[in-house]
């Protein structure tokens, strides 16, 4: 209080009045001419404050200290109307309503004697003057018009308002709801100086900001006006894969938080030290996995960490739409046909659809498309019905029951003469004539029929030899003359799948548990190995006569040119091997996406 009496004492200006004269006698009376001030405090009205606020009837009390000379008198003057007191303390009743909206001057006067002793301080004519002032501002409660807007520093998000610079002022509350982390969370001011707030656990994101100030009216209830206000902070995440590697990068985030990267649906999180990308080991073909980032805030929110998420799908290629379960390339048509659970489609060479039909699902779903030797129908089964469309727009030409009855499971089937078909199907193989649906030949059983599926079937390019394999051995039969069809070759081999050369009809790529070879059908001796490989042979490319291979257990694709003994591709892949096809120089995955290789194998 010392500090506060002397730095108002230095700014008075005392006034002292003597008079001069000449006692004699014992009248005489020595003076002190160095007495100091007395030091004044009012306990109501703030002696600091420069500024009163009055927006209804109040009164203002004081109650004033002289620590040495007594206080004779004290003068409030407010807007040249005086109020005189002859006491130390007393009040002053200020009604707005006597005064228009708009600041007033009020100054006080406190008067006291000088203490000396002499006959001026004895009769009043000497004395210290005390003075103080005061601007009255007077006011009536409204409703503030302020603007919510935000800035970023050193790394957090800062929310800013103007300042309500009133007396009604009651409180700034901010309800944020930070859509970003999935947290809500408020906060209260009550100062009106408080007019920002830095939020520490925003990264990212949407993020909604209400402000609502309170204030009081004149019957001291509290009314509020609110202001809302939304932020965004966008990031993008962007993908460059070659054949060795995927970087992920994302736009850089101006937040302070820890950064982490994510494959697929697992929960296990790897820091990112620093920077706005992450390079992995290339993912390649396949489903889009997901690719997540995680920005998590340095702050805990009151339910622990918290995280802001974003992610993206991604697989190597370009997304076509295009599914099957069997696809084709004609080159000499320059279309694509594909069998699907629900539809049987063309398309061009700019993979645009030419043709399509669609149908309720079908269950059985078997890759059994043969064109006819015209090349101007399409035969397909389709839900246990034999069916032919036109290749110019796929309009149905023809349907009929398959021949074999709605319990046989077609595989596969060739075209012979547009009267023959040879078909494979329940682990064995037959001749059927598609004019009345009657059976020339049959192979009988080849084996057991488990493991019926369509990739140990092959028919060669010439339908002049058909094999069956499973886990019991591989079976060669030979068709003769649309007439006959004779098992030629059998062993008790381990094998998974077999397929035929298209160039060279008589060899038969067999993949067998150790390793794949080829045979010679019409000598029944393995020609070649092709042990380099732990894949599946899937398909040789109409074109180009390459031949894909795909690995499950090293999730490895090979374009692999079968002539000339030269891998010329390699890449990864995250997917069954028997939904890829390679046709036409491209690879085609069965999600709808492919990959233009033409550029890695010439």
């Amino acid at each position: 209080m010392k500090k506060l009496v002397f730095s108002i004492l230095i700014g008075l200006i005392p006034l002292i009045y003597s008079c001069t004269y000449s006692p004699v006698g014992e009248n005489f009376v020595e003076v002190d001419q160095n007495t100091t001030p007395p030091q004044v405090q009012n306990l109501t009205l703030d002696l600091n404050d420069d500024t009163l606020h009055v927006w209804t009837k109040s009164r203002y009390n004081f109650n004033l200290v002289s620590d040495n000379q007594p206080i004779v008198g004290v003068i409030i003057t407010l807007n040249e109307e005086q109020h005189v007191y002859d006491k130390t303390s007393g009040y002053i009743d200020i009604d707005p309503a006597s005064f228009h909206e708009g600041m007033y001057p009020m100054e006080m006067k406190v008067y006291t004697t000088s203490g000396t002793g002499s006959l001026a301080d004895v009769t009043g004519n000497e004395g210290f003057l005390f003075t103080k002032e005061w601007v009255v501002v007077f006011e009536n409660p409204k409703a503030p018009n302020l603007k919510l807007t935000s800035s970023i520093e050193n790394g957090f998000i800062k929310f800013s308002w103007d300042k309500f610079n009133s007396s009604f002022f009651h409180a700034y509350k901010l309800s944020i709801d930070n859509k970003g982390i999935n947290d809500r969370y408020s906060v209260a001011l009550y100062s009106s100086e408080s007019t920002s707030f830095i939020d520490s656990l925003y990264v990212g994101g949407q993020i909604n900001v209400t402000l609502t100030t309170e204030f009081y009216d004149l019957n001291r209830d509290i009314h509020t006006a609110v202001v809302n206000y939304t932020y965004d902070y966008p990031v993008d995440i962007q993908f460059a894969e070659n054949l060795d590697s995927l970087t992920i990068s994302w736009t850089p985030n101006p937040f302070q938080c820890q950064t982490y990267y994510s494959l697929g649906d697992t929960i296990s999180k790897v820091l990112v030290p620093s920077g706005n990308s992450y390079t992995i080991p290339a993912t390649g073909l396949g489903e889009p996995l997901l690719h997540r980032i995680d920005f998590e805030p340095l702050k805990s929110t009151i339910w622990g960490k918290a995280t802001h998420y974003l992610y993206e799908r991604h697989t190597l290629g370009t997304e076509d739409g295009l599914q099957f379960t069997d696809m084709l390339y004609k080159p000499d048509m320059h279309s694509y046909f594909l069998k699907d659970p629900m539809f049987v489609r063309e398309v061009d060479e700019n993979l645009k659809t030419a043709g399509n039909y669609d149908f309720p699902y079908d269950y059985n779903n078997n890759p059994t498309l043969t064109f006819s030797k015209d090349n101007q129908s399409l035969y397909a089964i389709v839900n246990q019905k034999r069916m032919r469309f036109s290749t110019s727009d796929m309009k149905v030409l023809e349907e009929l029951p398959n021949g074999l009855g709605d319990n046989a499971t077609i595989q596969v089937m060739k075209n012979l003469n547009d009267t023959i078909f040879l078909v494979g199907y329940d682990g064995r193989f037959c001749l059927l004539n598609i004019q009345n649906d009657s059976i020339i030949s049959d192979s009988g059983p080849l084996g057991s029929i488990r493991g019926n599926r369509y990739y140990r079937f092959a028919i060669s390019s010439d339908g002049h030899y058909a094999a069956f394999c499973n886990d019991l051995g591989l079976h060669i039969c030979e068709e003769v003359d649309n007439q006959q069809i004779i098992v030629q070759y059998e062993d008790s081999g381990n094998d998974i799948s077999c397929l035929f050369n298209p160039r060279k009809p008589n060899e038969l790529l067999v993949n067998a548990m150790d390793g794949i070879y080829v045979m010679d059908c019409s000598t029944g001796q393995t020609i070649r190995n092709l042990n380099q490989f732990v894949a599946n042979p899937i398909n040789f490319d109409p074109v180009t006569n390459n031949l894909l291979l795909v690995s499950y257990s090293q999730k490895k694709i090979f374009v692999y040119d079968y002539d000339n003994d030269v891998v010329k591709l390699e890449l990864n892949h995250h997917a069954n091997p028997w939904d890829f096809r390679l046709l036409n120089n491209y690879i085609f995955f069965n999600s709808g996406y492919h990959l233009a290789i033409t550029d890695y194998v010439h």
